[in-house]
């Protein structure tokens, strides 16, 4: 029987060991679990917050947007209470109409997670007004200035009248004398002459023996003619009413126009006669026909023949 107490001694000492090696575990188990609950617990209300956040700025970035519209549009209304009888100023507000209304387009389009690109319309918002504040001062004192002149004496006005009306008749008379001085100072030609050449320098015409194009004239003498070295372009126009020319860059100038030349020569003119020959080489196959030639210097047309070809 002392056996059997013993025994059952021993199997209880051995069930306590046993728990007692059980336990640490356990906790260590628990202890990870509340780690892990807790890290997940961070992590959602990290998250939650950034999304509060979020959804916080989507809000009042909308919100931005919206007064940005409207702003806009009391800005476009304010522009059309501005009147002034000033066209300089009326077409540049114009185009501040313009561009807060392109403003406004592209305001509505943009995405209220965009918020570099509202905050830099709200930049522009307040120059554009800055760009308004200015127009109305300039109003103002267009305003005050008018009625300022219209308190003049109507004395001062008779006369300054008069004056103008002097000045503008004496204007006219300087223009007038300026044109005829231009007109004269044009210098003419003499003895304008086209001609068609072959390889030998021998006048032809038939159109497919034509080597060069030679055209000779006189420079008359002009006394009111600038002097100096001139350049002297002569234009060939086909009977298809194009010009033959060796390059699309040989160009000049002509009534503010840039247009292309065959053939040009440098001379000194003097203010007397001068002789010169011009010559185009032929780089293509030439048609029969009437072909037009024109002479130009000092970007006037200073005489015009034709040639023949057969």
């Amino acid at each position: 029987m002392t056996d059997n107490i013993e025994n059952q001694n021993l199997g209880t000492e051995k069930t306590g060991r046993e728990s007692n090696a059980v336990n640490p575990i356990f906790y260590i188990i628990l202890a990870v679990l509340f780690l892990l609950l807790s890290v997940i617990a961070i992590m959602y209300f990290k998250q939650r917050k950034e999304t509060d956040r979020i959804i916080a700025q989507m809000a009042q970035t909308t919100r931005e947007k919206e007064n940005l519209s409207v702003e806009l549009d009391n800005l476009l209304h304010e522009y059309d209470g501005l009147k002034t009888d000033n066209d300089s100023l009326n077409s540049q507000m114009l185009i501040e109409q313009d561009k807060i209304k392109q403003m406004l387009v592209e305001v509505r389009r943009v995405k209220a997670t965009n918020v570099s690109l509202i905050a830099k319309y709200k930049k522009e918002l307040g120059t554009l007004r800055q760009i308004m504040r200015g127009y109305i001062v300039q109003i103002d004192s267009l305003n005050t200035l008018n009625i300022k002149l219209m308190d003049e004496n109507v004395a001062v006005k008779n006369k300054y009248t008069a004056v103008q009306k002097n000045y503008n008749e004496l204007s006219q008379k300087t223009e007038d004398l300026s044109s005829k001085v231009e007109i004269a100072s044009v210098i003419k030609t003499d003895n304008l002459e086209a001609i068609a050449t072959n390889k030998k320098s021998k006048p032809v015409s038939k159109a497919k023996k034509v080597d060069k194009i030679k055209v000779c004239m006189t420079l008359d003498e002009n006394p009111i003619a600038k002097p100096g070295l001139k350049d002297v372009f002569v234009r060939i126009i086909s009977p298809e009413d194009l010009v033959l020319a060796s390059s699309a860059d040989d160009l000049f100038t002509f009534n503010n126009e840039k247009i292309v030349f065959s053939a040009k020569r440098q001379v000194e003119y003097l203010n007397v006669d001068i002789d010169l020959c011009i010559y185009w080489k032929n780089n293509q196959e030439l048609t029969s026909g009437k072909y037009l030639v024109d002479v130009y210097t000092d970007g006037k047309l200073i005489g015009s023949t034709s040639l023949e070809l057969k």
